[in-house]
Formats: C-alpha cells, sequence, structure tokens
C-alpha cells in the first residue's frame, strides 16, 4: 500500500507527470515514514526537474495560492488541499571558502541533489505518485544501524556548511545515532570553519540541542570535537556539561546550567556576545541571580518572601532546579522551597507589592502626586514582605501611622 502522504499528493503528482516532469517526496518526513513516524502536521518538502517558471505553470490548477518569495533560490510554494507545500528544482549549488551559503545553481538529476544535503538520513526521497524510495547513499540501512554518515565525503560535507557540526549533534540525540569515525574526525578537520557562520546560527543550533529530551549524547560529541570550547571559551566545563544533559530540562534551565556557574554578570555578558534577544538575557540571568542568592536567603516567612518578591514567583521552579543540579556552586533550594509552599497555601505570594495603589494612598494621605506617595507604597510593600497579607483597612491604618510618625516620606 502506498503511504497517506503519497496518496495525499497524487493530483500534484499527476500534474507533473502530465507535463513530463518528475516530482519526488523529500526532507525529514521521508525519514519519519522510514522510521514509522507520521503526522499530517509534518512538512511537504517536494523537488522536481521542472524550473522555478515551469512549476508555477504545472500546479495552478491543482493548488489555491501560490507563493513566490523563494523563487530565485528555485523554490516555489503553494497551499494544496489545505496544507502548505513546498517545491524546488533540483539543485546542484556549489559554495565559497568564506561563506556558509551556496551559489544556487539549477540540476536536473535528483541523485546530485540528494548529495548536497547534509546526512544520509537526509538524503532520500520517494518518488511520486507511486512512493518508491529513492536512496543512492544508504539513509535507511543508516537509520536501521542508527548510524550518522554524510551522502559525501564529510570532508567537503563540513567545509561546505560547517554548521552541519553542529547539526550532527542534534541528531545523534534525537534519534540515538553513532556517528561514523570518520564524520567525527573531519568535525575536528574542520572545526575552525565555524568561523564562517554567525553567532545567531550558531546559539540556534545550541539551543534546538537543548531542547531534546535527552540531548548527552550531543553535548558529549561537541566536547569530543571541540566544539563546546570553541563556544564557550573558558566557561565551559564537564560539571557544566553533565548538569545540561539531565533528561526532562527545560532549554533555558539547561542554557542556565552551561553558563550560569560563572555568575549573573559574566552569564549577562555571555549572552550579549552570543546575540541573544533582551528577554532572554534577562530570564536567563534572573534564573542564575536567583540560584545564586539562594546562599542568603534568609528560611524564615519574611525571608521567604522578600526571595520571591525579588526573584518572581514564576521563576522559582527553575530556580530549584538549576540549584539541584549543582549542589557544587549553590545552596540547597530544600528550606526555601518548603517554606514556599507553605506559605502558598495561606497567602498570595504572586502579589507582594504594596496593598494599596498609588490612588489609594493619596486618598488615605489626603495629599497629591508627589515623591511621598511612592514612599509610602515603598513602605506598605516593605510591610507586606514582613507581616503578609495586608488588607486594605489595615494598610490605610498602617500608612497613616507611618505619616503621622514623621518618617522620611519626602513630604
Amino acid at each position: 500500500m502506498r503511504h497517506p502522504a503519497v496518496t495525499f499528493l497524487d493530483p500534484l503528482a499527476q500534474a507533473f507527470a502530465k507535463a513530463g516532469k518528475h516530482l519526488y517526496l523529500v526532507g525529514g518526513i521521508v525519514r519519519g515514514m522510514e522510521l514509522g513516524v507520521y503526522s499530517t502536521d509534518d512538512d511537504l518538502d517536494l523537488t522536481t526537474d521542472a524550473r522555478p517558471p515551469e512549476i508555477k505553470k504545472i500546479i495552478e490548477s491543482v493548488v489555491t495560492s501560490v507563493w513566490t518569495q523563494g523563487e530565485k533560490f528555485g523554490t516555489i510554494g503553494a497551499r494544496f488541499k489545505g496544507r502548505p507545500v513546498e517545491i524546488t528544482t533540483h539543485r546542484a549549488e556549489s559554495y565559497t571558502t568564506d561563506s556558509r551559503k551556496p551559489v544556487v545553481q539549477f540540476g536536473d538529476d535528483l541523485q546530485t541533489d540528494l548529495s548536497r544535503r547534509d546526512f544520509t538520513i537526509n538524503a532520500m526521497a520517494l518518488s511520486l505518485p507511486d512512493g518508491v524510495l529513492v536512496d543512492p547513499y544508504g539513509g535507511r540501512i543508516d537509520l536501521i544501524e542508527r548510524r550518522l554518515a554524510t551522502p559525501l565525503d564529510p570532508l567537503i560535507s563540513f567545509g561546505d556548511d560547517p554548521l552541519r557540526i553542529l547539526r550532527a549533534a542534534r541528531f545523534i540525540s534525537r534519534f540515538n545515532l553513532t556517528p561514523e569515525p570518520s564524520l567525527a574526525e573531519a568535525a575536528v578537520k574542520m572545526l575552525s570553519r565555524l568561523d564562517i557562520v554567525s553567532i545567531e546560527r550558531i546559539q540556534i543550533e545550541i539551543e534546538l540541542l537543548l531542547g531534546l529530551e535527552h540531548p548527552g549524547e550531543g553535548i558529549e560529541f561537541l566536547s569530543d570535537i571541540g566544539v563546546m570550547g570553541y563556544v564557550f571559551g573558558a566557561m565551559d566545563s564537564e560539571p557544566a556539561r553533565k548538569a545540561a544533559s539531565t533528561p526532562g530540562l527545560s532549554v533555558l534551565v539547561r542554557r542556565c546550567a552551561l553558563v550560569g556557574h560563572a555568575g549573573p554578570d559574566r552569564t549577562r555578558e555571555w549572552l550579549s556576545d552570543h546575540r541573544y534577544s533582551t528577554e532572554e538575557r534577562q530570564l536567563t540571568t534572573a534564573i542564575v541571580t536567583g540560584a545564586h542568592q539562594l546562599s542568603s536567603a534568609e528560611a524564615s516567612p519574611s525571608g521567604v518572601r522578600a526571595f520571591v518578591a525579588a526573584t518572581g514567583i514564576d521563576r522559582l521552579d527553575d530556580v530549584f532546579a538549576l540549584a539541584r543540579l549543582r549542589p557544587d556552586i549553590y545552596a540547597d533550594p530544600s528550606p526555601i522551597q518548603d517554606l514556599v509552599e507553605t506559605l502558598g497555601k495561606s497567602e498570595d505570594l504572586s502579589d507582594l507589592g504594596s496593598p494599596l495603589t498609588g490612588a489609594e494612598v493619596m486618598e488615605a494621605l489626603s495629599i497629591g502626586q508627589s515623591r511621598a506617595v511612592g514612599a509610602a507604597t515603598k513602605f506598605l510593600a516593605a510591610q507586606r514582605i514582613e507581616r503578609g497579607t495586608i488588607g486594605k483597612r489595615d494598610a490605610i491604618e498602617l500608612v497613616q501611622q507611618w505619616w503621622d510618625g514623621g518618617s522620611d516620606s519626602s513630604k
């Protein structure tokens, strides 16, 4: 029986056949089929010997819309039966020594197109409409035998696009593959080629690896070939890599595990150097800061409230997880975590600010807008930390007493 994805594409395949052109399904969906994994959400990537103008003409009667942003690279996008598809002319691209971006050359040969792909497990195709596997580089056997190899000599593959070195680590972890010895040797030899890759692209690949359930094998591979030292410099360490390899963690906690041991300031600096967004820098640094501050947090109701207020209640789980990963660096979070759980049963720890708004303070004190309002709300927030939940009536009485007592309220 033909695969459901193949039958789904029958109208497209028939349109190309009628035009005397060939059409093949390629990409991760083919690899997934060989692994027995398929989803209707899988990307539908196709390749053909038709040129872009021909593709547009062939598909016009069987698709509902067409987009041509990638036409100069040989790709025509379309919506077919409610799903997006991308159809790309066979490529016979070449690379220059100073860039990982190929010089696009169209080709007529599927085998040449597949040879330019990163790994053999991604260099398979299904001919349409019959659904016959085209596998000139043994990707299916490599999948079965859990082996990672490149279609061409790995020196050529990594020389063309050195980012494939980092991508190899992700496939090793994702599919539990063992790299061919020649692949690992080539990765070491071509390590300096990473200099032509942007920091942003390297960061994206590292994050994709950290997002896997079990990234340990990939992290170990990158360490063995020198990439971890290349990317993280002096911050790279075996304990950090081991912590980040722990299964079941979020990308954020793993990122913190790799760089947080250097402290908040160095963490912030590294994230900035590697072009992380402002939001990512702030969040990562906050988790690292919270973990480092556990040692000075007082295990009392007021101490825990102060810690939660400074750290943010939404970040606590990540802080505690990071601390448990590195007991050699961070204090045991158990006392603080236990108190957080206990206090959380009787008060809202997500609301640790002033129980009165600025407008309510002005009304309670019969004053207008001034610096005194800020001082009063700051006083009330401190009282909330010290005392616990404060009702509005009690808050009004407290701030009036504070005001009448002549406190430094910037009157």
